[in-house]
């Protein structure tokens, strides 16, 4: 393939150790991997679940971007600190950079949407705190921070600037913005992409997240395209819409190649 495309393993139908084999199969050579819930114990947090990550990641040859912490959408850190689901979050951050150590993955991807939404002026200085404490927990290892919000072009750089942590990045997403934000793709990843890190999320939905076929839903993928690779980004994406088979998984990867050379025509 021309460009770089992988998948996120919480949208396969298949258990996370198995996510490796479906990406391999599906011909693509990219994986994010959720360090699982709370409620379950924090799976990837596990030497015994890590083992088989790695035996499986030696044999596929499939690269792990990283770690994502997708329980702080319903555990969250924007909650006084003083509250159970924020004790949770910092259990969460933790365990995270650890797993991540552990696996030999160089960073973490942090939600900050649902209970973790950004919603309020101390929810905002809550995240800024966390974000940097989390930063400077991870820099100990090398590892980088990706932040996933939808927050203003504006109020982002100001987000990076309060940080004040050089291994902070920006995950951007494709549907994200016009969905839960009501703001358009294109321009913010334009005005963001000085902070983006190396690979980004493509779905795409009409009344809910990933609900459509890339480019059939009403995020205005097309143009988002558009606007990433006249940027030059030169990074991975990231399919996250759901997926039953490998099979599947192909042949939108494929489509969002056909998307991807049309942007790029159209930005000649």
């Amino acid at each position: 393939m021309k460009y770089r495309i992988g998948a996120t393993a919480w949208q396969l139908s298949c258990e996370p150790e198995k996510s490796l084999e479906f990406i391999k199969e599906a011909g693509l050579s990219f994986l994010q991997l959720d360090l699982g819930s709370a409620k379950k114990g924090w799976p990837l947090s596990k030497r015994e679940v890590q083992k088989t990550i790695e035996e499986e990641r030696e044999k596929t040859g499939v690269e792990i971007l990283s770690v994502v912490l997708n329980d702080l959408c319903e555990n969250g850190f924007s909650h006084p600190e003083t509250n159970e689901k924020s004790e949770i979050a910092q259990e969460t951050m933790r365990l995270g950079v650890e797993a991540a150590a552990a696996l030999g993955i160089n960073s973490i991807c942090v939600p900050s949407f649902f209970d973790n939404s950004i919603r309020e002026p101390a929810d905002y200085e809550r995240t800024v705190s966390a974000l940097r404490v989390l930063c400077g927990h991870a820099a100990k290892y090398g590892i980088l921070v990706y932040t996933e919000n939808v927050l203003p072009a504006e109020a982002l750089a100001g987000l990076f600037t309060n940080v004040g942590c050089e291994n902070l990045r920006l995950l951007f997403d494709t549907q994200n913005y016009p969905f839960m934000a009501k703001r358009e793709s294109g321009p913010i990843f334009k005005s963001v992409k000085s902070v983006c890190g190396d690979f980004l999320h493509v779905k795409d939905g009409i009344s809910a997240l990933s609900d459509a076929p890339l480019g059939k839903g009403s995020s205005h993928l097309c143009e988002t395209l558009e606007a990433i690779v006249s940027s030059r980004f030169s990074g991975i994406y990231l399919l996250e819409n759901r997926y039953d088979s490998p099979q599947a998984l192909r042949s939108e990867a494929d489509i969002l190649e056909r998307l991807l050379t049309l942007a790029e025509l159209s930005s000649l």
